[in-house]
């Protein structure tokens, strides 16, 4: 059957260029062409599903403008040694520093350094604050108890909690509250299709938050959810590509010689479908859609291979066959199993065929001697990648008549 011509064809971002030697997955690789202009090789079937679309371009989250305390992302400049996106970001007082994607979304850094250093100038123990207000905070009175030689203050939130802070987190704005109220920067802030409104009150652990979606419905997500973007939308998003996968009736598509009967188990194996197939030997088995419509599977693979109840390679068969004789997969006395074995005028024969694909030397070269000890004739072909034909078949004739115990024929 005529494959499938993909060259040109575009999935997402993605552009065949050409298809290569390589496989994966036992499927055929292709090299593709993102739209940034990176190279790509996958196969088709990874393209069709959607599992990649790009380059890891698409990816990329852009966080241009995103604030983080006094720290506001101007661009992104590539990544570091580690692989971490790095971002160059501008300070309210001026500065430019580089800061990793990761620590603008989760506002772990907040600041060029200069906060810091407000907060080393402070008077930090020269001032009662007993009374004011920072924030949801109110003081409420000074304590004996210190960190790094600066006093602790009991404060009293709006929400009725009382705790302790210093006093350099409460004059640079640090603490505001006792954490009810930290969530105020996210109102506004869009993730994916989610516009934050508000702060569920009463929610804590973990904080949730009201967004609206695209599609006008209202949904309430935690804040880890929103700032590792595993959310990014009210559910609308995963309904529109799981409606583009929807499951194609491909009963009586022929691949080759497989014939698909009927749909076994809906979105199975990452979300793919499985149908069982008939071959035209008269065995089933279990194929992807992908498989079928594409024509990656033509055969259910043990067309004709079996050889008294025994399942044997393609090569062994039709050797098996040009010969006319043989036992496959005899086992001697060491359990040395030789690709066809058989007696020739009251000499046991041995036949090794070996292809390049999966020839091990070493294993091979061990193999022959402990047969030649037992007193096997052997008879070594050695291909690559070429089925048995008349040149093996008269070296194997020649072999069987000669006065040797070793034979050997190399084509490449």
């Amino acid at each position: 059957m005529v494959q499938k011509n993909y060259i040109g064809q575009i999935f997402n971002s993605l552009t065949i260029i050409e298809k290569t030697q390589d496989k994966k997955y036992n499927r055929p690789v292709y090299h593709c062409k993102c739209e940034c202009g990176k190279d790509v090789f996958t196969t088709i079937g990874m393209m069709s599903s959607g599992d990649v679309v790009s380059c890891g371009c698409k990816r990329k989250s852009d966080i241009q403008g995103m604030r983080s305390g006094r720290l506001v992302a101007i661009e992104n400049i590539g990544k570091d040694d580690k692989n971490n996106c790095i971002w160059k970001c501008q300070c309210d007082c001026g500065n430019i520093i580089n800061v990793k994607a990761t620590s603008i979304k989760t506002q772990r850094t907040k600041s060029c350094g200069c906060v810091r250093d407000e907060k080393n100038a402070l008077p930090k123990n020269l001032v009662d604050y007993t009374g004011r207000e920072f924030g949801y905070l109110k003081v409420l009175k000074k304590t004996n108890k210190k960190k790094r030689q600066e006093y602790f203050y009991d404060c009293q939130c709006v929400c009725g909690k009382i705790i302790q802070v210093v006093a350099s987190a409460l004059l640079s704005g640090d603490r505001t509250s006792c954490g009810c109220q930290r969530k105020d920067n996210l109102i506004g802030r869009k993730f994916g299709r989610l516009e934050v409104i508000k702060f569920v009150e009463g929610s804590k652990n973990p904080p949730l938050w009201e967004c609206r979606c695209e599609c006008g419905k209202i949904k309430k997500v935690s804040s880890k959810n929103l700032l590792k973007e595993k959310t990014n939308s009210c559910g609308c998003l995963a309904r529109e590509l799981s409606s583009k996968r929807k499951v194609k009736n491909i009963k009586g598509l022929r691949s080759g010689k497989l014939v698909a009967i009927k749909l076994l188990k809906h979105r199975a194996n990452r979300g793919r479908c499985i149908w069982l197939c008939k071959c035209d030997c008269g065995r089933y088995t279990h194929v992807r859609t992908s498989d079928i419509t594409g024509n990656h599977i033509e055969s259910c693979g043990n067309c004709g291979n079996f050889i008294n109840g025994v399942r044997v390679s393609k090569p062994q068969f039709l050797l098996h066959k040009m010969i006319g004789r043989g036992v496959i997969n005899y086992k001697s006395k060491r359990n040395l199993v030789p690709d066809i074995a058989f007696v020739y005028n009251g000499r046991k024969i041995a036949i090794e065929y070996d292809e390049e694909v999966w020839h091990d030397e070493i294993k091979d070269l061990e193999k022959t001697k402990r047969l030649l000890r037992d007193g096997w004739k052997i008879i070594r072909i050695f291909v690559n990648d070429k089925c048995p034909n008349q040149e093996m078949y008269d070296f194997i004739v020649d072999s069987l008549s000669a006065d040797c115990d070793y034979s050997r024929l190399r084509i490449l």
